[in-house]
């Protein structure tokens, strides 16, 4: 889950960070609280900026989000072991999208409109042709629906499906689930972040000399940003203990989160929906 939609750079950084802390914060004292409990809707005129404190956990929210993750992953699912795949390009044959990445973006939207209506959606498929999107403090969600694309094409199992729901500007609920190896990860402002219900942490590296990095090569193919993939990718093999390369920024970051690799950075990536 990161910000590609938006035209300015520090914008897309700044979402980024915001998706990075929402991943990796702490988890808070006390049990975490059933995901089925209703809460109070956004639209309720107690909720200003306190909001989001009086509110923590968002779980009809993060309800609905999983409910939609799922839906998608089970289309991803059906068609991850066909050979033939209905396949275009997009900038290049780097940019690849597919009829599963339409249809479920179509299966989110269509779970999260009935739930909310008056909620603001931005996907990478609609994107397209809508042109990107812009944040505001309105209730807005954003959705990679088949994150990893040329994996999906190519039957390599590191696919996702990517949600999270911004409030004022502001990172609430997040989710992100691969379909093939059944991994849920989600997370909520203020509760941490957890994998098939198991609290995680980012791990505790300090020395980079025996840290894991995770980068990606990305889409764009001209020589100014191949050399300063490379250079970089070069300079942090010889500092750090290796690097490596799955095909999803969202599993990525899930992967941070999970302390899996202590690291992750990426040149050009795409929109909040990554």
């Amino acid at each position: 889950i990161y910000l590609k939609t938006f035209k300015n750079q520090s914008t897309r950084i700044a979402g980024l960070h915001l998706v990075c802390h929402l991943l990796t914060t702490k988890l808070e004292t006390g049990r975490h609280q059933d995901a089925q409990r209703p809460l109070a809707p956004l639209t309720d005129p107690q909720l200003g900026m306190d909001g989001l404190a009086s509110q923590p956990l968002w779980q009809n929210e993060l309800r609905v989000a999983i409910e939609a993750a799922t839906d998608a992953g089970n289309l991803i699912r059906s068609g991850f072991s066909v050979r033939t795949k209905d396949v275009e390009d997009k900038k290049n044959t780097s940019d690849l999208v597919t009829e599963t990445d339409v249809k479920s973006e179509e299966v989110v939207f269509s779970r999260l409109r009935a739930a909310f209506p008056t909620h603001v959606l931005i996907g990478e498929e609609s994107s397209v042709s809508a042109g990107p999107g812009t944040l505001t403090d309105e209730p807005t969600w954003m959705c990679d629906p088949l994150d990893g694309t040329t994996n999906f094409v190519h039957s390599y199992p590191n696919v996702c499906v990517s949600i999270a729901l911004t409030v004022k500007k502001q990172v609430v609920v997040g989710v992100v689930y691969n379909p093939i190896t059944e991994e849920l990860f989600t997370a909520t402002k203020g509760s941490g972040a957890f994998l098939n219900g198991r609290p995680i942490r980012c791990s505790a590296a300090q020395d980079m000399k025996r840290a894991l990095l995770a980068t990606e090569i990305g889409v764009t193919r001209d020589e100014a940003t191949f050399h300063a993939v490379f250079s970089r990718i070069s300079k942090l093999v010889q500092a750090m203990q290796s690097v490596r390369c799955t095909g999803s920024c969202a599993l990525n970051l899930c992967s941070v989160a999970a302390g899996r690799v202590d690291a992750f950075y990426e040149i050009g990536f795409g929109g909040c929906w990554a």
